[in-house]
């Protein structure tokens, strides 16, 4: 029996529950990691970092302090290359790790000329594989006329064939739809202006090089393994992760249910282009997708 001067079991947890929240919280302190960081040149600098940092913080701690820019930079801890994108302690870099700071050469995409074509044909062609799908696109036709904001595409499918003009100046656009059954549908519309070497511009400044070898999409093939899919066609090819939207209007015999984006392009060391992949994505909630190759041919006009 609880006795009369004494508080019901209920009230002093709640009292203790009040005394509790009206403390000040005390913060957690996170703790710092030291890093003793190596370039090839011999130089080394100790890095301080929280625990819970990531690779691309170290990045950027020695862009800071070397001038290395963090997409030129290729971290090794021993003699494994440290992942792009994850944690430090999931790496197993702890207190004292050495890193060594490769600056890996990246090359300049080419600056194309005033005038030029670009052709875009499948891999498919190359490897004498038919065509996934019928309204598949083999080939892409490019012109592009960067003074005059204007660029004219073709496309072609294995039946038929579309055509599309873009007046950037005007705000123009233009074109036909092919099939091959019911024949061509013109069409016409307006469109924002644009700039096309702006255009461009913005797509060449937003290629990031890919570094992490977990993340090449083109790989090398053995000395007696056939040409396919995504293999470097030279050991001395660069890749790059683009990811814009290949805006082309009305073009394509499924334009209204698939975009259409450049994923990844395979550059020379001279900085031009060789292959490209594009990505069909599907505009549907599970958003579906795939990546085809495609060769790529530009020359001045």
């Amino acid at each position: 029996m609880q006795k009369a001067h004494e508080k019901p079991t209920t009230e002093l947890a709640a009292e203790a529950s009040q005394a509790r929240s009206s403390m000040p919280e005390v913060p957690m302190v996170i703790p710092e990691i030291q890093l003793v960081v190596s370039l090839l040149s011999g130089e080394s600098t100790s890095l301080k970092l929280l625990e819970t940092a990531t690779s691309q913080d170290l990045r950027d701690a020695i862009a800071a302090k070397f001038s290395i820019p963090a997409k030129q930079q290729k971290l090794i801890v021993g003699d494994v290359e440290l992942p792009a994108g994850v944690s430090l302690g999931a790496s197993g870099v702890g207190h004292d790790s050495q890193i060594t700071v490769v600056k890996v050469a990246v090359p300049q995409l080419a600056t194309p000329p005033l005038k030029f074509k670009v052709n875009l044909v499948c891999a498919h062609e190359r490897l004498k594989q038919r065509a996934p799908y019928s309204g598949f696109t083999m080939v892409y036709d490019l012109e592009l006329d960067l003074e005059a904001d204007h660029i004219k595409v073709q496309v072609l499918r294995r039946d038929d064939s579309d055509w599309c003009t873009f007046d950037g100046q005007k705000g123009k656009v233009e074109g036909e739809m092919g099939h091959w059954m019911s024949g061509s549908t013109a069409f016409q519309h307006d469109c924002q202006p644009f700039s096309l070497s702006k255009l461009l511009s913005s797509w060449m400044a937003r290629a990031e090089p890919v570094l992490d070898s977990s993340e090449f999409l083109w790989t090398e093939k053995d000395r007696e393994e056939r040409d396919d899919f995504f293999k470097l066609p030279s050991p001395a090819c660069f890749e790059l992760h683009v990811d814009a939207p290949l805006q082309l209007g009305r073009l394509g015999r499924h334009h209204s249910d698939v975009e259409v984006r450049l994923k990844k392009v395979l550059v020379d060391s001279a900085g031009w282009p060789l292959r490209v992949a594009l990505e069909e994505r599907e505009r549907c909630l599970d958003k579906r997708s795939a990546l085809h190759e495609y060769d790529v041919t530009l020359m001045a006009t």
